[in-house]
């Protein structure tokens, strides 16, 4: 585990710096560009998952998990009675560092002096990475905490490094170099959208009076920035966005954004003209080609899989009366049978009749159909 954070410095430790941190997300984008690439970049259709760029790999804690209790409770005591505040409202919060391995460091030099050592320290040795100070947004104020790199006591050669491990052990989502929150914000947005329609926005507006009541130069991040936070907490999450919630199912009662924020810009977007016949293309000549067009909706009771075979059974039916099975598709007609009287089972009332009817016809009849 530690050996994949381990790094040695260079003689041009400027250029290994910038191999280190990545700071392409550092600028937060504004929601229109997120959204208008959101389709492209960060959405993998296959996987149905999200992903979202941000700084911090580790999945977020669930809400009721006993390390983000204890985080939160470690961040309260982040406050006006134990910290001092910033001249722009931020607490002057502490310094966050790699723990110390149980392992000594691939140098043999050890990330530890003596205790009879004059260089002793019982935090061992860190330094600051590269002037980086985060922000990182609790229930109650923003806290600037400054980011160090944890180096072992080889003063002859490069030391070795270790990366902190932006914010997993700490239960923080770090969104870029210099913005973060805990875990415990995510999942309050969460809560509020449920029971009370909360917005993007509105709770923005609403964690900048909670900031203000206790320092007035005090402000919760903007609100494009949180946008692009709660969407990269979220995706770090790996929810399959493919398979219906367990609360709304495949109809979502409860809107998050507000309207106007989530749309497709129509200057980003691209389309065919349909209204005229493409000659090119051609048009298959059968009376059948609405078969080739039917679906079945998700059902309860029958899971994803058996929704799928179902449909791949209509298809094949669909394409059979077209002519278009190939020789290493054909099922033995048994099966086919078998299968039809699954598909059966799942055909809404509505179609069944005119659906039995149509599969008992002759030739001759299907044509006058």
């Amino acid at each position: 585990m530690w050996e994949d954070l381990i790094h040695t410095t260079n003689d041009n430790n400027d250029d290994e710096e910038q191999q280190l941190f990545d700071d392409n997300i550092d600028n937060e984008m504004p929601v229109s560009v997120t959204l208008s690439t959101a389709a492209y970049n960060n959405f993998n259709e296959e996987s149905g998952l999200w992903n979202f760029k941000c700084r911090s790999k580790h999945s977020p804690r669930l809400k009721d998990n006993n390390e983000l209790r204890k985080n939160i409770i470690k961040r309260d005591q982040w406050n006006d009675s134990n910290l001092v505040r910033c001249s722009d409202g931020c607490l002057k919060g502490p310094v966050l560092f790699p723990d110390i391995p149980d392992n000594t460091c691939p140098c043999g030099s050890g990330w530890l002096k003596r205790e009879d050592d004059d260089n002793y320290s019982e935090n061992g040795l860190t330094i600051h990475e590269r002037q980086r100070t985060l922000t990182i947004y609790t229930n109650f104020a923003p806290v600037k905490c400054g980011i160090h790199i944890r180096e072992c006591y080889n003063s002859i050669s490069k030391p070795c490094r270790i990366l902190w491990d932006e914010g997993d052990l700490d239960c923080i989502h770090v969104l870029s170099r210099d913005t973060a929150a805990g875990d415990e914000i995510g999942w309050e947005f969460v809560s509020m959208v449920m029971n009370s329609s909360c917005t993007f926005s509105s709770y923005c507006q609403f964690k900048n009076e909670m900031y203000k009541t206790r320092h007035n130069k005090a402000r919760f991040m903007d609100q494009t920035v949180f946008f692009n936070f709660w969407f990269s907490w979220t995706s770090n999450m790996k929810i399959d966005f493919l398979i219906p919630c367990g609360v709304c199912g495949y109809g979502p009662k409860r809107l998050c954004c507000d309207g106007t924020k989530v749309v497709v810009g129509f200057r980003n977007s691209n389309y065919e003209e349909i209204t005229e016949t493409n000659q090119a293309l051609g048009i298959n000549n059968t009376l059948h080609r609405r078969m080739d067009r039917c679906f079945l909706k998700n059902l309860n009771g029958i899971d994803k899989q058996e929704m799928i075979n179902l449909r791949t059974t209509l298809d094949y039916i669909a394409r059979k009366e077209l002519n278009e099975i190939k020789e290493n598709e054909i099922i033995a007609e048994r099966d086919l049978l078998d299968r039809i009287e699954l598909l059966k089972q799942a055909l809404p009332s509505e179609v069944l009749g005119s659906f039995e009817r149509f599969y008992q016809m002759s030739d001759n009849e299907r044509v006058a159909y």
